[in-house]
């Protein structure tokens, strides 16, 4: 019996940052990352993990080394179809919601699906759908501006999973959230994870990083896997 590719593969991936003075910002990563993972980067500000996000998001490109994402190479990849693979492989959430104000949740939503060809009948059935599973059902209507920190942030993961992604990357997800709301994101994404979601969630802390089932730590631009 075969055994399936792993979601994320880097091998000595590498990024610096060009200027008067070079800053390694990624040294030599090796990560493999299979499906159904729930792992959590750890690390101070400026340590590298946002490079490292960055990368694995296909938003940045490494300066050195090489990342495949479900099997495919992306280090020459064209900037095409790396944008194709990114739409329809990877799901973002980020501390900031990054949600447009003046139109409801669902509409948020379902541009999720916008360049995908989908008919809007068909986008807005399947944004009503994702945010009846994150518990946002009688909100959907809502202009996002009317929301509460935690309902947009539900709003945002609804959005990412939207087109049912093989990754959710999450930017320190619980970033703008006090303690209570915040751990009920963390359920969600618990759920979303049982589910078969696989995940990466960027943060610095803790008590985030010890609900996930595997934990790394960046630390000065390398990686340092602690396993389960």
């Amino acid at each position: 019996m075969s055994i399936p590719d792993p979601i994320v593969s880097c091998v000595e991936m590498s990024r610096t940052y060009c200027g008067s003075v070079p800053v390694k910002a990624l040294r030599a990563a090796n990560l493999t990352i299979h499906r159904g993972e729930q792992v959590a980067v750890c690390g101070p500000s400026g340590s590298g993990k946002s490079t490292l996000l960055n990368l694995l998001g296909l938003l940045d490109r490494p300066s050195a080394g090489s990342y495949r994402l479900l099997g495919v190479d992306t280090t020459d990849l064209g900037e095409r179809p790396r944008a194709g693979l990114r739409a329809e492989a990877i799901g973002f959430v980020f501390q900031s919601f990054h949600l447009l104000p003046g139109r409801s949740a669902a509409e948020n939503v379902a541009m999720g699906m916008l360049y995908t060809g989908a008919a809007r009948i068909e986008r807005t059935n399947r944004a009503r759908h994702v945010l009846e599973r994150v518990g946002l059902a009688d909100r959907a209507d809502t202009d996002v501006t009317r929301l509460s920190g935690g309902e947009r942030q539900r709003v945002a993961i609804a959005r990412a999973i939207l087109h049912e992604p093989a990754l959710l990357l999450a930017d320190e997800p619980t970033g703008n959230l006090d303690t209570g709301i915040g751990s009920s994101i963390l359920d969600l994404l618990g759920e979303l994870h049982a589910d078969g979601y696989t995940q990466i969630i960027v943060t610095h802390n803790d008590a985030v990083a010890q609900r996930a089932t595997r934990r790394i730590d960046v630390v000065d631009g390398r990686l340092i896997d602690s396993g389960t």
